[in-house]
């Protein structure tokens, strides 16, 4: 996705550069990728929501090795 993104951008670089001045197209490219952040934050949180729902209210780190099924010693 951020490769696609990247691409993108890079390739329409020319385009937007004949119609908007630097300064702005700085501004709406910080704006889009804080939108991102965001949607990914929010995936994140989603994510967090949805594994408590499963297994109640541990934490993450508890849930790890029921989740991935691995030794302790291959994260660490």
């Amino acid at each position: 996705m951020i490769f696609g993104i990247a691409f993108t951008g890079s390739f329409l670089l020319p385009l937007f550069r004949r119609v908007l001045p630097a300064g702005d197209l700085a501004t709406i490219i910080h704006g889009l990728f804080i939108l991102l952040g965001i949607m990914v934050g929010a995936f994140g949180l989603i994510g967090i929501e949805a594994m408590n729902r499963r297994f109640g209210q541990a934490s993450l780190l508890a849930i790890r090795p029921v989740a991935f099924s691995c030794q302790n010693g291959q994260f660490f």
